[in-house]
């Protein structure tokens, strides 16, 4: 004769753990746990570049694809990060540190392919991407149109 009490117990625990695996490897579930993190990246990111500094920074995201026909496959997003303050100057002339940031949001954040650093108002921007080779690079300045990956437009974003 079956026990109730194991039985339901047994059920209980078998149910919650088919509920726990489809959870936990629902595609949508994964996705919205990748958004999370790039969205947090992108605060953190933000947060550390204007932590004792007068910045203040507003983050935006634009399609690449509508000015790089090259940009990569499954990365079509530029993060932008909209600066302000008297030290956006200093950051916009520090490419290591700015660098770093860019690899830091597109390491985390799987849709993204490129990352520029601009002064709020203005066309002056400094943009990183990431290269066939798997790192993050400084695009160049070009005055020639179309512009490819690895290239923005001098004096402009």
């Amino acid at each position: 004769m079956l026990n109730a009490r194991k039985f339901f117990s047994h059920a209980t625990i078998g149910f919650g753990l088919i509920a726990l695996n489809t959870f936990a490897f629902s595609p949508n579930v994964q996705a919205q746990d990748s958004e999370d993190g790039c969205a947090g990246t992108i605060e953190a990111v933000a947060s550390r570049m204007s932590r004792g500094r007068n910045l203040t920074i507003d983050y935006n995201r634009r399609d690449a694809t509508r000015t790089y026909e090259d940009a990569p496959s499954g990365r079509p997003i530029e993060q932008i990060l909209l600066m302000r303050g008297s030290s956006t100057d200093s950051i916009l002339n520090s490419p290591a540190f700015m660098q770093t940031r860019a690899k830091m949001i597109i390491e985390s954040c799987k849709d993204v392919g490129a990352v520029s650093f601009a002064l709020r108002g203005s066309s002056e921007a400094v943009t990183f991407g990431l290269m066939p080779n798997g790192t993050v690079r400084k695009f160049s300045c070009t005055e020639s149109t179309p512009v490819s990956w690895r290239e923005k437009l001098c004096g402009g974003w």
